[in-house]
């Protein structure tokens, strides 16, 4: 059943999970776009950020307090970026880091 839409229509975006929201990052045509949507009610989600890098086909990882964007395509070469951003406070994302090899298409984790 279709109960809400993201901000944008997009593929191969990543998706992050806090106690109590669902989050999209990036995606589609190389997006920077961070969308947020609660999972205790039927409503289309809301833009809450922005990646360092707009990015397709990167791994999404939760931890209880951050989502990570890790990896990716970014027109037109392959990075090795992680990118963290609160589920705490709706904010931009930051650079925290690199994976020891660039690449997209991964798997994600959750804490």
């Amino acid at each position: 059943t279709d109960i809400a839409d993201l901000t944008q229509a997009r593929s191969s975006a990543a998706g992050h999970s806090s106690t109590v929201s669902g989050y999209t990052s990036g995606g589609g045509s190389y997006t920077d776009v961070i969308d947020k949507f609660p999972f205790a009610a039927d409503s289309n989600a809301a833009d809450v950020g922005n990646l360092v890098e707009p990015k397709n086909n990167h791994a999404g990882q939760s931890s209880k307090e951050y989502g990570f964007a890790t990896g990716g395509a970014a027109s037109p070469v392959t990075i090795s970026m992680t990118e963290r951003f609160s589920f705490v406070v709706d904010t931009d994302s930051v650079d925290v880091g690199n994976i020891t090899v660039a690449r997209s298409q991964a798997a994600g984790q959750q804490d």
